[in-house]
């Protein structure tokens, strides 16, 4: 495996950093890129693009090894998509499930410039036994005493290969800045966030389903109704949003109130 967990940009007892965007930004088109959410389940890895690559392999017929020069050489594509945490809203459960207490802010709308995945995919050639395309991050952790692990994901392989899929360098018409991934991530239109995986360093197509931490026992549905326990969280659920007036504002009896909102 390539590209070896990078050095934090934090301070090694900081947590890792979760910060939700301000409802009044979600009534607007896009996520300013100031406002929008951040979710980091490690540190932020410090990544110097100028030394950083990209390996692609697996069940491929010719394995990459790919500079960001060569991948902002691909055609670019740019897609706006709404990003969500799939624990959006958590603290509002009850009982608490386990996990970052995050309120309603844990979503925004961006638009994401960058190669779509397939294209890439294609140039490697992919396998006949490929069945999913796993994505691993730069950033790593302890999730149990003495284990330590990498951010891995997987996509299903027809997934992978929608056009809108993208390896994004830049989001709102810059580059991508180091909580949103720098200087590479997947971003994945429709699907819940953690499988938008940051900081790319590898990517492989397997064979199997994956078995990774953030696959199977985290980022999945448990106690869910038509779901089997251990199903990853996937395409994002429908949720709207009243933003205007705020939360417990108060308001004049007879007056006119304007309502505003998102979904």
């Amino acid at each position: 495996m390539q590209n070896d967990p990078m050095t934090a940009t934090l301070a090694p007892e900081a947590p890792p950093l979760n910060l939700e965007a301000p409802l009044h930004a979600l009534v607007e088109p896009i996520t300013p890129t100031d406002n929008f959410y951040q979710r980091t389940n490690f540190l932020i890895p410090e990544i110097d693009a100028a030394a950083w690559s990209l390996s692609i392999g697996g069940d491929v017929r010719n394995p990459l090894t790919l500079t960001l020069d060569d991948i902002q050489a691909f055609p670019a594509r740019t897609v706006t998509m709404t990003m969500e945490c799939a624990g959006n809203g958590r603290i509002r459960l009850v009982p608490l499930p386990p996990g970052h207490p995050w309120d309603l802010g844990a979503v925004s709308t961006g638009t994401f410039t960058g190669v779509p995945l397939r294209d890439v995919l294609e140039r490697a050639g992919v396998g006949a036994r490929a069945l999913e395309v796993m994505f691993v991050g730069a950033d790593a952790g302890e999730v149990d005493p003495d284990r330590t692990v990498r951010f891995e994901r997987s996509l299903p392989l027809e997934r992978a290969m929608h056009p809108d899929v993208l390896l994004a360098w830049e989001m709102n018409g810059e580059p991508l800045r180091p909580p949103h991934g720098y200087p590479l991530r997947l971003v994945v239109p429709g699907w819940y966030g953690v499988a938008s995986v940051k900081w790319l360093t590898e990517i492989r197509l397997i064979d199997t389903p994956l078995d990774a931490h953030f696959q199977t026992e985290r980022y999945i549905y448990l106690g869910e109704q038509g779901l089997a326990d251990g199903t990853p969280v996937t395409a994002m659920r429908v949720r709207a949003l009243i933003v205007q007036p705020a939360e417990d504002e108060p308001l004049s009896a007879g007056a006119a109130t304007v309502v505003r909102g998102t979904a």
